[in-house]
Order: C-alpha cells, then structure tokens, then sequence
C-alpha cells in the first residue's frame, strides 16, 4: 500500500486511513495537500485519534485506534502502517556539546553563531568549520536533526555521504599535525586573508534594506539571521530560516562572499571556499 501516493493516485490503494492527534489536519498541513485529500474517494480521515494497537500474525491485519476526546475505540483491516514521527528534534542529550538553534536543531557551518567560530575549540584546531560540522571541531550533523536541512530521505542520504568527506578531511588534518607547527589562523579580514581566494567579489555595497530579508518581506515568510552580500548589496536569511534565501542567493548569482547582517556579529562567510572571514568594515544596520 503506497500510502503517500494514494493521496494523489486512487487506483494505488483500495483504502487509506489517514489518522492524526489534532482534531483538524489544517492546522500543520499545507492547504493543496488537505484539498487533495478531501477529494480522493479512498481516503478516511480520523482526527483526534492516535493508533493504540496492532494485530496480526505472520504480518499486520488489523490497527486499533483510540480518540483522544473520548473512550471510543475502532478497529480497522490494515496491511500496512506509515508512520510520520513529526518534525520536533530529540537532541537535548546534545545541547551541551553542539549549537542548537531556536527549535532544537543542530546549527553547522556557515549557520554557526560567531561565539562558536570564536570559542577556544575552534582556536585550537585554527581553520573554519565544515559545511557540516557542527560547533564542536570534529562533530558533524547530517539530515533531519541539522539546522536548514532538506527534510527529505535522499538530501540526507546525499549529506551522510558528503560528511564522510569531511570527516577524512578533518583526521588527516589531525594525524598530519605536528607540535609547535604553525598552522594558518582564522581569517582575520577580508582583505587580509591568505586563503578565500574571492575576494575580489568584495565591494563596498551597502544593504537594500535593513528591514530583514528581502524575499521574506515580499512573501511575508519568517527567517533566524540575516546575511548581507558583500557583492551586491542583497540581505538573505541564512540556512538556520526555512526559506535559506542567503544561499540560493549565492547559487542564482555565483557571489560567493557574505557576512552577517546581524547586531553584535562581525564576520563573513565565503560559500565556494567553504571559509569564516571576518570583515574589517561593516555597514551599519538601522
């Protein structure tokens, strides 16, 4: 029983039961998906209603439901069960070691707050965090639980495959580290750094607007932080905000170097050479 597909395709199942805890599917889910739902003739909907048991012997038959708002109990024929756990992270037993953001996910990357960037860890090991390396040198966050992820099977699949890279990357780093040699510092400007090799992006461009960002406030979307292009002058949210507008803006225009348009934060992030700079003048935000 294709579950997901029978929303949109009758003929792939005879009947789908669709059951949620809250008492109106509208609440957390898209209006076009609820509209499709409504029509398709093999769907049954059960609100206020969580699954209490299943029966079968060789394999599943039958699913008892209980409704929350009352003692009544159902019990219907089933083949199959799909379960969608939700989206609420369980990664308090990692506050303590990683960045989490506002909701609980793991902040890695450019995401990564300048108290992070600027802790004595990262000062340790001297060089700027992976893509998906979380706050503690060493530690990489891929799928759900990571901060501005695509919650989709195949974009985390496509990020614990690339983690693996970085993880290669940072122990030969370790393994190749010899006491007392000095290694290169954290970018200490943009016109200073000896290792960002796009700088000549860097423009002195002042802001569109220092209201938020810019497709944000045109949509009415939400965003967490704020990233100002250094090349043109376009504020973005950062992947910490559900629409990541900073990065697309990166992938439309190929202008790699932005830095943080937030209160309090001085510093920038090239998203080609995957590196933290700092930059030595910042426009001011009113």
């Amino acid at each position: 029983m294709r579950v997901l597909r029978a929303w949109g395709q009758e003929q792939d199942a005879r009947r789908v039961h669709v059951v949620i805890r809250g008492a109106d599917l509208n609440a957390g889910t898209s209006r076009y998906l609820v509209e499709r739902l409504v029509r398709l003739g093999n769907v049954e909907l059960h609100t206020s209603s969580v699954v209490q048991s299943l029966a079968g012997d060789d394999r599943l038959q039958s699913i008892t439901l209980a409704r929350t708002d009352t003692s009544d109990r159902e019990t219907i024929a089933a083949r199959a069960l799909f379960i969608f756990i939700g989206a609420e992270p369980h990664s308090g037993w990692l506050s303590d070691g990683v960045e989490p953001d506002r909701a609980g996910f793991v902040v890695t990357g450019p995401a990564l707050s300048l108290a992070s960037l600027t802790s004595e860890a990262w000062r340790q090991v001297r060089r700027a965090p992976h893509f998906l390396e979380t706050s503690l040198p060493g530690v990489f966050a891929v799928g759900d639980v990571r901060s501005g992820s695509v919650k989709r099977v195949a974009s985390s699949v496509g990020e614990g495959a690339m983690a693996v890279t970085f993880v290669h990357a940072h122990l030969g780093a370790v393994r190749g580290h010899v006491p007392g040699r000095d290694l290169l510092p954290l970018e200490t400007s943009f016109m200073s750094s000896p290792r960002c090799v796009h700088l000549d992006q860097v423009h002195d461009v002042q802001p569109h607007t220092p209201d938020g960002c810019e497709e944000c406030l045109k949509h009415g979307t939400r965003w967490v932080h704020l990233r100002h292009c250094v090349s043109c002058g376009h504020v973005g949210c950062c992947d910490s905000s559900p629409q990541q507008h900073a990065s697309k803006h990166f992938r439309q225009s190929a202008r790699a170097v932005m830095r943080s348009f937030e209160p309090g934060e001085d510093w920038g992030w090239c998203f080609i050479d995957q590196l933290v700079v700092e930059p030595a003048t910042r426009p001011s935000r009113t």
